[in-house]
């Protein structure tokens, strides 16, 4: 292999090993490069990731093995974890994480060339061969990561993912009139939650002007927290919160016209499977990890000298952060009709089918 990674003289496809562990909309910024990289080189790809997450990386096309990293369980899952991932000699290793443990890994699994992230922290920069970019954070995280097509002399895509998806058949109730609305207002950081409350405003709002069906999407603990929310409304609302795995929320996600979330997961999801996505933004930049790729509205409470912040627990109001607190619902709506009537027609058409 020269030294910028193009693989000399060898009849076999490549073999790249990709480490992302987590998280969901993490695996999801990773996915544009690491499929650029499998097309353009027909290399056969390796992933290794947390075991909650493993199903849904094995129905990101063009991934032959998914191997699962046991970062809770070091002792009796370790000897398989390092079989497994050592059973093979990779042509390029990639780190797309940039922490101490997924460097480990790469310096686990035995490859000619390793390669880190610009973002690498904790002291990791000794355990690559290099790294595939200049650290700049003012772009998105989906352009960091094609950092390494660039430093393997290929061409960026798109920056979207460019071989299908295998998720399994998901069958959508057929009381589901269009358009479906998917909704993911809850999120991990408690400053990144949008409040109940604006998001009930907003579906009564698009329910009189536009109809459908309102999907609501999240964990075991939000599925109680979403109880308050249909009863308001007059479409049918579907709390699908809880009760998908990772792999049925996708196949779920692509019947989806809309999905209005926070900076959360399945908003990330949504965009790799093309759905057009309002966003409202509070802590975090859009600028750095909003919707990419697709048609899209972010929303965010202008003048505001403390956003965005990034912090996970608001230092004025922890319980209700302004920049969310005070986003206007009708900016909202207005954002859904209006990318609802560019995409699907105008304002008031019901498709049958999403085209």
């Amino acid at each position: 292999m020269d030294p910028s990674g193009r693989i000399e003289g060898r009849a076999s496809r490549p073999h790249f090993l990709v480490i992302k562990l987590s998280s969901l909309g993490d695996l999801f910024h990773a996915l544009p490069a690491v499929q650029t990289l499998q097309v353009a080189r027909q290399a056969v790809v390796d992933w290794v990731a947390q075991p909650e997450y493993t199903d849904l990386v094995a129905c990101f096309g063009g991934i032959r093995r998914v191997i699962p990293f046991p970062r809770r369980q070091f002792g009796a899952a370790m000897l398989p974890f390092l079989w497994a991932l050592r059973a093979e000699r990779y042509d390029v290793i990639l780190d797309f994480q940039g922490l101490l443990k997924s460097a480990l890994v790469s310096r686990l699994a035995r490859g000619n060339l390793r390669l880190g992230p610009s973002f690498a922290r904790e002291g990791t920069r000794v355990f690559y061969s290099r790294l595939a970019g200049e650290r700049r954070r003012d772009r998105h995280a989906i352009d960091e990561c094609l950092d390494f097509t660039d430093a393997l002399g290929i061409p960026r895509g798109e920056g979207r993912p460019i071989l299908p998806f295998r998720f399994p058949p998901f069958p959508m109730p057929k009381d589901a009139p269009r358009p479906r609305i998917a909704v993911s207002p809850v999120t991990r950081w408690a400053s990144k939650n949008w409040p109940l409350r604006h998001l009930t405003d907003v579906l009564q709002s698009l329910g009189q002007r536009i109809g459908g069906s309102v999907h609501l999407i999240g964990g075991a603990m939000d599925r109680t927290l979403y109880e308050g929310v249909g009863p308001s409304l007059s479409q049918p609302v579907y709390n699908w919160a809880g009760i998908l795995s990772l792999p049925e929320l996708g196949s779920l996600l692509a019947q989806m016209d809309l999905m209005i979330a926070s900076d959360t997961g399945p908003m990330h999801m949504a965009a790799a499977l093309s759905v057009p996505v309002v966003a409202a933004f509070g802590p975090t930049d859009p600028g750095r990890t909003g919707p990419y790729g697709v048609p899209a509205r972010v929303v965010v409470k202008e003048g505001l000298a403390c956003r965005p912040c990034f912090q996970r627990r608001c230092r004025l109001d922890e319980e209700a952060p302004p920049c969310l607190r005070d986003l206007d619902p009708g900016a909202v709506v207005e954002a859904a009709v209006t990318l609802l009537s560019s995409v699907l027609g105008r304002e008031g058409e019901r498709p049958n089918e999403r085209k």
